[in-house]
Order: structure tokens, then sequence, then C-alpha cells
């Protein structure tokens, strides 16, 4: 990640790390994608910022909120046969998590049935300490790949 950080022409940068999770709700287990990334806010304005994170409701965990989790619009009526609201609970990998957003509509069925948890906890429940899937990153205004590759 610091690599990334450290690149000419990344103002910022944020690891995520992706897991395909059982997740239960309402007495019924499904497999979905499982987002997570850092709670700080700086990590949360960036992440809102990228298409399939930005919310439609509520609020992205903060650093103190372990076990509380955003949700794509569709998780609860595709995966699960109705509607999952804020302030209920679901089930990811044997660890209940509260609801506390709900993303906006992307189109992407993985994007839109996805659950978005804090890093910290993901990396305890999938016993992944060190692991990153992907990294996103904004770049200067103005910098296009050929100018980056230049530099």
């Amino acid at each position: 990640m610091k690599v990334v950080q450290r690149v000419k022409g990344v103002d910022s940068a944020i690891g995520v790390l992706f897991k395909t999770s059982k997740i239960e709700y309402n007495d019924k287990s499904k497999y979905a994608a499982v987002f997570a990334s850092n709670t700080d806010p700086k990590s949360i304005r960036f992440i809102e910022n990228i298409d399939f994170f930005a919310l439609e409701k509520g609020k992205y965990p903060g650093p103190a909120e372990k076990f509380k989790a955003a949700i794509g619009p569709d998780m609860g009526t595709k995966l699960f046969g109705r509607d999952i609201t804020l302030g209920e609970s679901i089930i990811i990998e044997g660890h209940k998590f509260e609801v506390v957003a709900i993303t906006k509509r992307s189109g992407n069925p993985l994007h839109d049935t996805k659950a978005a948890i804090p890093l910290e906890t993901a990396r305890e429940i999938f016993n992944t300490p060190n692991e990153l899937s992907m990294i996103f990153a904004e770049t200067s205004v103005g910098l296009t790949h050929r100018r980056s590759q230049k530099m």
C-alpha cells in the first residue's frame, strides 16, 4: 500500500480486502461478496466516491464500530426474498453484523448484493492479517495513463 501511495501522481490510495463469504439472514444462507476497507474518516471519504460504494442511506462504520455493515440495495430481495433494513442484523461467517448503511444501486449484481465491513474485522474473521485484494488509487487532476508511464 505504501509503495502505491508514494508513486508520483497518486494523490491517495486505499486497500480493499475482497472475499466471497457465507451470509445468513432470516434463517437462510447464501454466498455473496464481502468488501472490507479501513474505517478512518479519510478512507471513508475516499470509498464513498467510488461508484458502487456510494451510499443511499445510513453511514459507513467508524473506527469503533467493529461489527457494523453496509449492504448493497438488492442483498435482501435478490438473496433472501425480502428487504433488509437499517438496524437489522446479518451474519457473515458466523459473526453478527448490524446493518448501518445501504449503498446506491450500481446495476452490477455483484456490487448490488455485497456487504462492506471494517478491514480489521474482516482480517480477524477471515484470518487474513496482511492480505489486500485490490488497491484503489486517485491520481492528480490531468494525469492520464500515458503521462503516468513517462513519469
